[in-house]
C-alpha cells in the first residue's frame, strides 16, 4: 500500500519550466522505481523545495514557540476569569475575546520588550 506522501511524481514534460535541481531530483526518482531510493530522491526534492520557498527555519520557531504557547494559555486564563466573574457569555462573545487576546498579544509583547527577534519590525 502506498501512502499519499510516498507516491512518485511523473516526470515533467520538456516544455515545463522546472528548475534544474528539481528536474534532476524528479528524473532520478522516476528512474529509480518504487524502491527506497526513489522515496529518498523524492524526499530530497521536497527538502530542496522547502529551502527555496522561504519556509520558517528552526531558529525562528525556537524564538516564537514559547510566545505562541503563552498566548494559548493566556486565552484560557482570560476566558476562565471572565467565566468566574460574569458567568457563561456564549460562543460568539468567547470568540470575540479569543480574537482580541490573539491580536493584542504581539503588540503587547513588543511594548513590554519581551518579543522575539523574529517579531521585530523590519524597516528598509
Amino acid at each position: 500500500m502506498t501512502l499519499f506522501y510516498e507516491r512518485q511524481t511523473p516526470e515533467p514534460a520538456e516544455t515545463d519550466t522546472v528548475p534544474p535541481v528539481t528536474r534532476d531530483a524528479v528524473s532520478s526518482a522516476s528512474h529509480a522505481g518504487a524502491g527506497s531510493s526513489g522515496r529518498s530522491a523524492t524526499r530530497r526534492r521536497f527538502h530542496l523545495a522547502a529551502r527555496t520557498t522561504g519556509m520558517v527555519d528552526t531558529e525562528t520557531l525556537r524564538q516564537v514557540l514559547p510566545h505562541y504557547l503563552a498566548m494559548f494559555l493566556l486565552v484560557f486564563l482570560v476566558l476562565a476569569v471572565i467565566r468566574a466573574t460574569v458567568g457563561e457569555i456564549g460562543f460568539w462573545a468567547e470568540l470575540v475575546v479569543i480574537v482580541a487576546v490573539v491580536f493584542a498579544y504581539r503588540p503587547a509583547a513588543q511594548y513590554l520588550g519581551v518579543a522575539p527577534e523574529a517579531w521585530e519590525e523590519r524597516r528598509t
